[in-house]
């Protein structure tokens, strides 16, 4: 028995994976690592499992997600000075804040909103995150809801 990928655009699999062989009535637990390259909307993951040489069987796995009820510690520097910077003025005043944090793509700034409102929501303060692009003109929309909805 040998498992492959089958979606190999934007996925890859650990090469230590062996064929092996089984008995009637016999089972085995085999651990294999696949990770996606990047992400492109095509969440569907396909895996083949060859039961002999003429047989084939194919594994369909769609919506592949993470478990995100753990993420790992946000280690930046800049990111937690930041953070820390937005908790101070937040707390320091009553007032109502609107932050724009803004960069490259992949600099950390979901992260970094999203850990800001945890630590927020840890002490009873309200705090919500738009993601703002010039492709996606309905936030705009929803951000407007909000303010109205909270009489800002």
């Amino acid at each position: 028995m040998r498992i492959s990928l089958v979606s190999n655009r934007n996925w890859k699999m650990d090469e230590t994976n062996e064929g092996f062989c089984l008995g009637p009535y016999e089972s085995v637990c085999q651990n294999i690592q696949v990770a996606r390259n990047y992400s492109d909307g095509q969440e569907k993951l396909e895996l083949v499992v060859f039961t002999n040489e003429y047989e084939e069987k194919i594994i369909a796995i769609n919506g592949v997600s993470w478990d995100d009820s753990f993420l790992p510690p946000l280690h930046g520097k800049q990111h937690q000075t930041i953070i820390e910077t937005m908790k101070k003025t937040i707390l320091s005043d009553s007032e109502f804040h609107i932050f724009l944090l803004h960069g490259e793509a992949g600099v950390g700034k979901s992260r970094t909103s999203q850990e800001l409102c945890s630590d927020l929501k840890a002490i009873n303060v309200q705090c919500e995150t738009f993601l703002v692009s010039k492709r996606n003109k309905s936030v705009e929309k929803n951000l407007y809801s909000f303010l109205k909805r909270k009489k800002y």
